[in-house]
């Protein structure tokens, strides 16, 4: 079988617009973003035109240009990669990230620190989104780690490497289920589960809300962006059991009042709002 080949797009940057800049390469298709200093490395699939990329990015980069009022170079290069060589541009940039107090992600292929924090999540991104470096991935394990309850029933919504499904489990989760539409998001978050000896609790699959019928949870996760979660707010409401959690994120400081009003429209409360510079997440109750 041949191996499946990659657009590596290299956007050289400055920290300030950086998070800015990842978010709309994911809105856009990116199957994953390596951050490195001054410099965003985004891979799409080798089908995706470069044109189709580059021209969008250089509006996009040259309207947060003039917003910041700044005349930072902002470079664009292009590269044809193998999947290997993506891979391996993952491994170069993952470290181990502190999340809480009792709680680490770091690479599986690193050895555990000693000594280790009482959870330790171990993810190989492999070729989806989930590493435990984006700001919106932390703040939703935080608030995870504050609502997970022993032997509650648990969806991820779009879950890339299953990280948020697994941390919801090593905490003490009795199940979980978690999808993406991506078949190869699917399969890591099962190799994921079976590294942190989940797998047995997690049942983890391709494909849309739509598969889940007669099925609730006591906690919803989804980290996705803010068209995602506007257009599946209502049926995860539904999917909630009694006054169950929905955990959003995702979300830019400026979608606050959009999300806000979107939660009160679909039957939610939004308790608590927690942030990390520009990024959101939601910790919404089901009334």
């Amino acid at each position: 079988m041949q191996a499946r080949s990659f657009l590596q797009v290299r956007i050289r940057v400055n920290a300030e617009i950086a998070e800015a800049v990842s978010n709309f390469l994911f809105e856009n298709g990116a199957s994953g973003i390596a951050e490195q200093e001054n410099e965003l490395l985004a891979y799409f699939d080798a089908s995706v035109r470069e044109k189709d990329i580059v021209d969008p990015l250089n509006t996009y980069l040259s309207s947060l240009q003039q917003l910041l009022h700044t005349d930072a170079n902002l470079t664009i290069a292009t590269e044809i990669l193998p999947q290997r060589d993506w891979n391996e541009e993952w491994k170069k940039s993952l470290r181990p990230i502190r999340i809480t107090d009792n709680m680490l992600v770091q690479p599986s292929w690193l050895a555990k620190p000693i000594p280790a924090p009482p959870i330790v999540i171990e993810i190989d991104p492999e070729m989806a989104f989930g590493s435990g470096e984006h700001a919106t991935t932390q703040l939703t394990l935080q608030l995870i780690e504050k609502n997970v309850h022993p032997d509650c029933t648990v969806l991820d919504v779009g879950t890339g490497s299953g990280i948020l499904a697994i941390a919801a489990l090593l905490l003490g989760a009795g199940s979980a289920v978690a999808f993406d539409t991506d078949a190869i998001a699917a399969q890591t978050a099962r190799h994921n589960a079976i590294k942190n000896g989940v797998s047995g609790r997690l049942c983890a699959f391709a494909g849309t809300l739509d598969a889940l019928q007669d099925r609730y949870f006591d906690l919803i996760v989804a980290n996705v962006n803010r068209t995602q979660i506007l257009n599946m707010l209502r049926r995860m409401a539904g999917l909630l059991d009694g006054n169950g959690l929905c955990l959003l994120s995702g979300i830019l400081t400026e979608e606050e009042e959009m999300i806000s009003v979107a939660c009160h429209q679909n039957g939610l409360t939004v308790e608590s709002i927690i942030s990390d510079k520009e990024w959101l997440a939601f910790e919404t109750r089901k009334r």
